[in-house]
């Protein structure tokens, strides 16, 4: 079930509802609160929920974390909900899917997720949360993390381990070459890689060596003209995108590629 805007209110969402149990949750900037949760959760069968929402708080987290497996559970900006929230969703052990975006989650109480025993891809993209707290993870299952826009530098996934295919997504983070070569040397097998708007330049992308990542975009990163023919001759790499300032769109026409490349100039 999906609601947008602030017209759903908890009397109008439950008289939706009625008597069901619902498998899945989509709330958009609504009216609705927890009060509609302490409603709703009880009931069970919630699979996947999916909150944009500045009034829902920890208490409603709780709630459908206690009550329902949850395989997914999707918050994208949702600032009320904070540290109180992880350890009712550590004990949660259904979850596959967790975004944490634009929570008010620190480093604090990060060691919780650890506890997710299915748990394979993680957001906490514009969060406070820094390697120390990525540090506490040290995760065997996740294969796709997004931490777009946070203060993480890339060392403290040193004590993470994950020999299958990765998804990596650090746009605007502060991923730095040393700490993406710790990165890679977590992850042998970076899949897609996101590092737009970070300071990886020509010398930390060499890090990528010996890698066959699918999708690769720098946009805004100190790589340059010398650092994409790096990855040209040395990643079997199918999509490449760049900003003008690294490469004009008639560069990258003539550029010899190898079959199957694809290089994309856009901010």
């Amino acid at each position: 079930m999906e609601l947008r805007g602030k017209n759903w209110d908890n009397e109008r969402a439950l008289a939706k509802i009625g008597e069901k149990k619902v498998r899945s949750l989509d709330l958009y900037n609504t009216s609705v609160d927890d009060d509609f949760l302490a409603v709703l959760a009880p009931r069970g069968g919630l699979k996947s929920v999916h909150f944009v929402s500045e009034i829902i708080t920890d208490r409603g987290i709780e709630l459908l974390a206690q009550h329902n497996e949850l395989e997914s559970l999707l918050l994208s900006g949702v600032p009320k909900v904070t540290d109180a929230s992880l350890d009712s969703i550590a004990r949660c052990s259904s979850i596959r899917e967790l975004y944490l975006t634009g929570t008010g989650i620190t480093d604090r109480r990060l060691e919780c997720l650890k506890e997710l025993p299915k748990l394979w891809s993680l957001s906490i993209g514009n969060t406070s949360i820094t390697d120390e707290g990525i540090g506490k993870i040290a995760s065997r299952t996740i294969s796709l993390i997004s931490f777009e826009n946070c203060a993480i530098e890339g060392y403290g996934f040193a004590s993470w381990s994950q020999p299958d295919k990765m998804s990596f997504y650090g746009n605007g983070s502060r991923l730095t070459d040393a700490g993406f070569a710790t990165v890679c040397a977590c992850f042998p097998q970076l899949w897609n890689v996101v590092i737009s708007n970070t300071r990886i330049g020509n010398d930390g992308i060499r890090a990528l060596a010996g890698q066959t990542p699918t999708l690769l975009r720098i946009q805004n990163s100190n790589i340059d003209r010398r650092g994409i023919e790096w990855i040209v001759a040395n990643l079997p790499v199918q999509g490449l995108d760049v900003a003008p300032a690294q490469m004009t769109q008639a560069e990258a026409q003539a550029m010899v590629k190898p079959q199957g490349l694809r290089i994309n100039v856009y901010e």
